[in-house]
């Protein structure tokens, strides 16, 4: 027999006998909240807890600190609604049920329960005074997990320390004064819901829960900018990673989601707007999904913000290609060429151009596969073959000098032969 099952055995004769003995009743009523805590605590030891954040605060429910936590609970409640956070983020209270004298204490409880982050804590006394004045403040700490990296646990916990002293430096409103306490309850419940979900979103990007961690990052900066707060700016580069690694995640599966791939690299130009790899991605994205204006806009942008960059110019020239314009597009090849860097794959570009010729059947885009695994990869073989190809689809009266330029090319490279 467990322990749970002897203490509930042992609960259940006790009020048998309660029950049947006289005054019963009166004895189930007098002692009827803790049985009530009792029953719950024997609950949460022996059934699993799915909730990502578990709070534990000392305090007392007849006092000042009291009514000052069912207000905290009440405004951070209502701020997961609020914000679409129900289905990220699911809430326990086991303040007064099951609380933690030191950190071993939270750490193997939440071992226990495969927790995602206990805050635990406590106020102070509800007696003390300050200048005459009753004053409570709000001590918490942070109990997280580590689901990957545990090889790198120190470097991992050092960081997210680091992280978590600088928001709370920032939201540093944690003592309640009875005369203020509507104004200072409301800046506590503020502080404890920007800490505490982004812990949760900072220890996820860590987990690698990416999806879950950007979710949250993004509702808890659209809450942050709905109160005008400037703690939303600190989250911006959390976000973009998250939608860097998401990003990642759909460019490498074998059939990319173009769709998803425009929203989240929309995201990651809304916090970063000059961001290279969100500006490439945005711009392929737009065109895969039929919006030509939005791609060629993109890649004006590229090209301002980026005039070295050989993947800014390759995605200028297809633009080019697609809209007629040979001439530009053999001027950006030639550019990538002798005066870029080569900040992109080359196979998986070649890949892209061979797909979207199958789709259009547009022969400059063998000319720019030819040229590229000529250039970039020193493959002349496979660079002839495209090449021989453009010259046989096309015609020099369309294709001008881009036409002309890939005869030169193969004439040279018979001369070397």
């Amino acid at each position: 027999m467990t322990n749970f099952q002897q203490d509930l055995l042992v609960g259940i004769i006790l009020l048998l006998i309660s029950g049947i003995l006289t005054g019963g009743a009166w004895l189930l009523y007098r002692y009827r909240k803790e049985i009530s805590k009792y029953i719950k605590r024997k609950r949460i030891e022996w059934f699993p807890l799915q909730q990502t954040i578990t709070f534990s605060v000392k305090h007392n429910e007849e006092l000042n600190s009291g009514n000052y936590y069912e207000e905290i609970k009440k405004v951070f409640i209502g701020n997961i609604k609020k914000y679409n956070l129900t289905k990220s983020i699911s809430y326990r209270d086991c303040s007064g049920i099951y609380m933690f004298g030191d950190v071993q204490q939270a750490i193997e409880f939440r071992n226990k329960k495969n927790l995602d982050l206990i805050l635990w804590g406590e106020f102070s006394n509800d007696h003390l005074k300050r200048n005459g004045e009753h004053e409570s403040e709000i001590t918490l700490n942070f109990t997280y997990g580590f689901k990957h990296g545990d090889n790198n646990k120190e470097a991992v916990e050092s960081d997210i320390q680091k992280r978590i002293q600088q928001i709370m430096l920032i939201k540093n409103n944690w003592k309640i004064r009875e005369n203020n306490s509507l104004e200072d309850v409301g800046k506590v419940a503020d502080g404890i819901f920007t800490v505490s979900v982004f812990v949760l979103a900072l220890t996820l990007t860590n987990q690698h829960r990416f999806q879950e961690a950007e979710n949250i990052f993004d509702k808890l900066s659209t809450y942050l900018n709905d109160r005008s707060d400037a703690t939303a700016i600190n989250l911006n580069e959390y976000l973009a990673t998250c939608n860097y690694y998401l990003l990642h995640m759909v460019m490498t599966k074998k059939k990319v989601d173009w769709v998803q791939a425009n929203k989240i690299s929309n995201k990651i130009l809304k916090v970063s707007p000059d961001d290279l790899d969100g500006l490439i991605i945005a711009a392929i994205s737009f065109y895969k999904i039929g919006d030509m204006p939005s791609s060629e806009s993109i890649s004006s942008r590229l090209m301002t913000s980026y005039p070295r960059s050989g993947a800014a110019r390759i995605n200028f020239a297809f633009i080019h290609i697609l809209k007629g314009n040979y001439g530009h597009a053999l001027r950006h090849y030639n550019k990538v060429f002798s005066d870029s860097n080569i900040d992109f794959d080359v196979m998986p570009t070649i890949d892209i151009l061979n797909q979207e010729y199958e789709r259009t059947k547009e022969p400059a885009l063998r000319y720019a596969s030819g040229v590229l695994s000529l250039n970039l990869m020193g493959d002349s073989v496979l660079a002839e073959k495209d090449l021989r190809e453009f010259l046989k689809l096309g015609n020099v009266e369309k294709h001008g000098v881009m036409y002309r330029d890939a005869q030169r090319i193969l004439i040279s490279l018979h001369a070397h032969t």
